[in-house]
């Protein structure tokens, strides 16, 4: 998980690493779901709270991708390559 964060939302981003890190992302989920649904009644408590913890934080690098790929300009540490340059309309907060 930390090597899709690190690829899609690193210093330089474009839309094709974007959407490439919420595809793998995507996948993740999907892995992560039949082990949810099928482990959580039988594993122990730590192992629980480790799965919800993973849950959490795919929630939270989707949310930011996201969030990512709708600011088409680039400003502060958000940096993409494809909108090189600052937009007046952007001077706004993006809420997920």
């Amino acid at each position: 998980m930390q090597q899709i964060a690190l690829k899609a939302l690193g210093l330089e981003r474009n839309e094709r690493l974007l959407q490439e890190g919420l595809q793998e992302l995507a996948a993740l989920e999907n892995e992560l779901t039949p082990i949810m649904i099928n482990q959580i009644k039988f594993a122990p408590t730590d192992l629980i709270i480790k799965l919800y913890e993973l849950e959490n934080m795919t929630l939270v690098i989707k949310a930011a991708i996201i969030a990512a790929l709708a600011r088409t300009e680039s400003r502060g540490a958000h940096y993409r390559l494809d909108y090189p340059k600052k937009e007046s309309s952007w001077l706004k907060n993006i809420t997920v």
